[in-house]
């Protein structure tokens, strides 16, 4: 069955520069592990990024129909250090590449079809509980981003709080930017 494929207009996630890097690094090291979902018309529901990797390192798509009740299943001859390297970059690669464009979402998922976002999985962020502790600054955006001053700014802050509440304890607990997936250790 031949379909021409195409990218979603709307797709929900931007990806990130990395994570780009880090899934071509996997398809070329490990091949093929996970697979994109169209619709009837051959517009991914999931899977932009991974399409545009197969297609820039030449490989062509087969169409698996599903009937109801079914699910794909990838079929590999990967073992030892080469399956678990896929293992990990699978899920290391979903975390890096996520960047979800929120006014998106909101416009279609929300506003479209009334969806409840947070019934999906999206976490709504509300910025004012963010910057909260210094309410005559704001985030400054540079395509979503949080400066890495912004960013150490408010690990002290946050830190301070902490040590106020544990005065007596010296544990330190891993941190990870929801938005960003900026990764900082808070001493408790």
């Amino acid at each position: 069955m031949s379909m021409k494929i195409k990218l979603d207009a709307k797709n929900f996630n931007r990806h990130t520069d990395a994570g780009m890097k880090l899934l071509e690094k996997s398809i070329s090291e490990v091949g093929a592990i996970e697979s994109i979902a169209v619709d009837k018309n051959g517009e991914i529901i999931t899977g932009n990024a991974r399409f545009e990797t197969f297609e820039k390192l030449g490989y062509k798509p087969k169409i698996v129909e599903l009937g109801e009740n079914e699910y794909p299943v990838i079929q590999t001859d990967l073992n030892g250090e080469k399956r678990v390297k896929a293992a990990i970059l699978a899920n290391t690669t979903a975390q890096m590449n996520m960047n979800l464009d929120y006014d998106l979402i909101q416009e279609v998922a929300v506003e479209e079809f009334n969806i409840d976002v947070e019934d999906v999985g999206v976490e709504i962020i509300d910025i004012s509980e963010i910057t909260k502790y210094n309410p005559n600054t704001t985030p400054s955006t540079n395509n979503n981003l949080i400066s890495e001053k912004e960013i150490e700014l408010s690990q002290k802050k946050i830190d301070a709080q902490f040590n106020n509440l544990y005065q007596n304890k010296s544990e330190h607990i891993k941190c990870i930017c929801p938005e960003c997936f900026y990764e900082f250790e808070v001493k408790i």
